[in-house]
């Protein structure tokens, strides 16, 4: 199993962010085109839920929790966590997931060799699309 954890910086205080991040995934759901290689998508089933995130003692957060499945064969299922924390008037929105590279050994090592930068790359489009999508609205709310 592959672990990933990406960040991104929201211009957006963190009491708004979760809300829009979901408001995200439930505009794409159950289908969202995720970024593939180089300028392709992928389509991948996506679910996705609210919960309590509980990481951080001071005090209770929401967070959303979401997993894809692949149309196609050669992409990974992916399960992620995503987390805001407050960064001064900014947040700072966090993804903790995983996969399983696809094809056995081979796969491992192609997982290795480049595949966990190909995923890298995904996550981090992914979490450019929704810090731009949490922006945008965020600009509309003013």
């Amino acid at each position: 199993m592959t672990q990933i954890v990406r960040s991104v910086e929201i211009d957006a205080p963190h009491e708004r962010v979760i809300d829009e991040v979901a408001a995200f995934f439930e505009g794409r759901s159950p289908q969202l085109n995720v970024k593939a290689i180089a300028s392709t998508t992928a389509p991948v089933e996506v679910r996705y839920s609210l919960l309590d995130d509980w990481t951080h003692l001071v005090r209770r957060h929401a967070a959303v929790t979401f997993a894809w499945r692949p149309h196609a064969w050669a992409f990974p299922r992916f399960a992620a966590t995503l987390t805001v924390r407050p960064q001064g008037s900014k947040s700072v929105l966090v993804l903790e997931g995983q996969y399983t590279p696809p094809g056995g050994g081979l796969g491992r090592l192609f997982d290795r060799a480049i595949g966990e930068r190909l995923a890298n790359g995904t996550i981090d489009q992914l979490l450019r699309e929704i810090k731009q999508y949490v922006e945008d609205h965020q600009v509309a709310a003013q």
